[in-house]
């Protein structure tokens, strides 16, 4: 696949902050990219996985990061051991109409700055992505910070856009933690046991 130019998310295999990069050359079996994040040089030299957004859908692949150029940005990096990218299965989450407020911010790999922070709500939402209300200026292939306040307390998901049209802004969570995922999963069951309560 051509991926020259496109914005991939790169998460560390163990867990840890996301970096938003773009891809700047492929040659052979490694890819040069470069990135703006200040997390990004510390995951020099472990496995990251690589995630990005072709026709709508989320491919993930595992790589190893080198960092060539620590400072100042854009960090500079290869990837390299590259596994085959797979689509990620979102459907494998039970998904439920749920309206959270949510808090975006708009993370930029091109160092040209970020969007204001948006207030805006879920349409339905699982463990796995969500649809929120239109974020003004996102396109597919973006990443987004998101906090969500639950009864249960506030959880920051990384999520990158799969789809902004109309009156929606579909994504795909691509960093949640457990409490995270245990949070929203309680809150689709109880909208469940609400739409099923008899009157």
């Amino acid at each position: 696949m051509d991926l020259a130019g496109r914005r991939v998310i790169l998460t560390p295999e163990g867990g840890g902050d996301t970096a938003d990069a773009i891809i700047r050359v492929e040659k052979g079996d490694r890819i040069g990219i470069e990135s703006f994040d200040r997390c990004f040089p510390a995951m020099d030299g472990g496995r990251v996985f690589v995630d990005v957004v072709l026709e709508g859908a989320l491919y993930r692949a595992s790589a190893t990061l080198a960092v060539k150029i620590f400072d100042p940005p854009p960090f500079v990096a290869a990837l390299s051991d590259i596994g085959p990218f797979a689509e990620v299965q979102r459907r494998a989450w039970v998904r439920g109409r749920v309206r959270v407020p949510v808090i975006a911010r708009y993370i930029d790999s091109t160092g040209g700055g970020r969007l204001p922070v948006e207030e805006t709500k879920t349409i339905d939402i699982s463990a796995g992505g969500a649809r929120l209300e239109r974020l003004r200026g996102v396109a597919g292939g973006e990443t987004v910070r998101l906090t969500f306040s639950l009864d249960s307390g506030e959880f920051e998901v990384t999520g990158v856009v799969l789809e902004a049209a109309g009156r929606f802004t579909r994504l795909q969570f691509t960093n949640i933690g457990e409490r995270a995922v245990k949070a929203l999963n309680h809150e689709i069951f109880l909208s469940q046991l609400q739409v099923r309560r008899p009157g």
